[in-house]
């Protein structure tokens, strides 16, 4: 028997990277768009990035509290303009890391150089009373980048799932709840092992998919996301940071 092979592509006369209206390289950014629109806020590589910039915060904030740092702790003002990275991270924090990164060629490092600039420019927002400016060396000490990234990650994936995905799985829950009350008497085919079989009715057939839909949000509040962290304890052990499914700060 012959056989016959498909050719490859032909060249093309454009390429599509070079068309004036980006191409999503997926169809969650494509034709899913609007529907994921809110996963961004969580797992998009700005998200990521800001991700980081708060642990990065936090973990500098920690060390001075707890006098690893020697300096004593930061004041409210200072602290509250950390923080402010964060809450204010926005497209002219993207951009200076796009830029910061096509140096350093480091995602994490790009970061550290973010926090450490805000903290250089303080002075010019809270005035001369602000110490910011003296514990910049302190930004990512003690850590790798592999510390950063696994709490980033691990932030913003409980983040995504409580915010995004769990809300609308709850909608669907209400929405089949709703319709087994409406049509709790309307009369159906049932099937057994794909074959019809008995008629039954709606109200028997709903309350198993909704046991199925409640056993799956179990499943995924009760265990913590985890991440684990090199910085070393005194017995030399690595740590590990549980990052909790609840709501609130981690």
């Amino acid at each position: 028997m012959s056989s016959a092979r498909l050719a490859l592509l032909p060249v093309p006369t454009r390429h599509l990277y070079d068309l004036s209206d980006p191409v999503a390289l997926g169809p969650l950014d494509g034709r899913y768009r609007s529907v994921a629109r809110p996963l961004v806020d969580f797992l998009s590589e700005p998200a990521l990035n800001r991700a980081r910039v708060h642990v990065e915060v936090e973990w500098l904030i920690f060390l001075l509290e707890a006098a690893v740092i020697p300096g004593g702790a930061l004041s409210g003002d200072d602290v509250a303009y950390l923080r402010r990275i964060v809450t204010d991270f926005d497209g002219e924090d993207i951009a200076e890391l796009a830029r910061t990164e096509a140096v350093t060629k480091h995602d994490v490092k790009a970061v550290e150089y973010l926090v450490r600039q805000r903290m250089e420019d303080a002075p010019a927002v809270l005035g001369s009373q602000t110490r910011l400016p003296e514990f910049v060396q302190g930004v990512h000490i003690f850590c790798t980048s592999e510390d950063i990234n696994n709490l980033a990650y691990a932030l913003t994936v409980r983040q995504a799932v409580e915010e995004c995905w769990l809300p609308a799985a709850r909608a669907v829950v209400d929405r089949i709840d709703q319709m087994a009350c409406d049509n709790a008497d309307a009369a159906m085919l049932a099937h057994t092992h794909g074959q019809p079989a008995t008629p039954g009715r709606r109200a028997r057939s709903a309350p198993l998919s909704l046991t199925a839909c409640l056993v799956s949000f179990a499943a995924l509040r009760r265990p913590s996301i985890s991440a684990r962290s090199t910085v070393r304890r005194a017995r030399g052990r690595p740590t590990s940071s549980p990052v909790p499914t609840s709501t609130g700060r981690a």
